[in-house]
């Protein structure tokens, strides 16, 4: 019973997940939302770390902005990539102005 009840219950959070990610319409939110488990993470990690040795603390804060920024890159490269550059060849050159 408590198997399907926890089955249940990380489905319905994922659910709720994709949901709340893709709701807005502006990408950049959509690419905020769906790296914001690693900054959430990120920050108990950063805070963990201050109380055990402060020194670390900004090394491992960069740490949680170079994952993000990866995460966020990685989802931009897969879903915008192609329109990105769809747009950019169909704007006027330098040379065509």
């Amino acid at each position: 019973m408590f198997r399907i009840l926890s089955g249940l219950f990380w489905s319905v959070g994922m659910l709720i997940f994709v949901f709340w990610v893709l709701l807005p319409t502006d990408q950049n939110t959509r690419l905020e939302r769906a790296c914001k488990p690693i900054n959430v993470i990120g920050s108990i990690g950063v805070s963990l770390t201050e109380v055990i040795k402060d020194d670390w603390a900004d090394s491992v804060q960069n740490g949680v902005d170079h994952v993000d920024y990866t995460c966020q890159y990685t989802l931009w490269n897969q879903f915008f990539k192609k329109d990105y550059e769809r747009w950019q060849q169909s704007q006027p050159t330098q040379e065509e102005q």
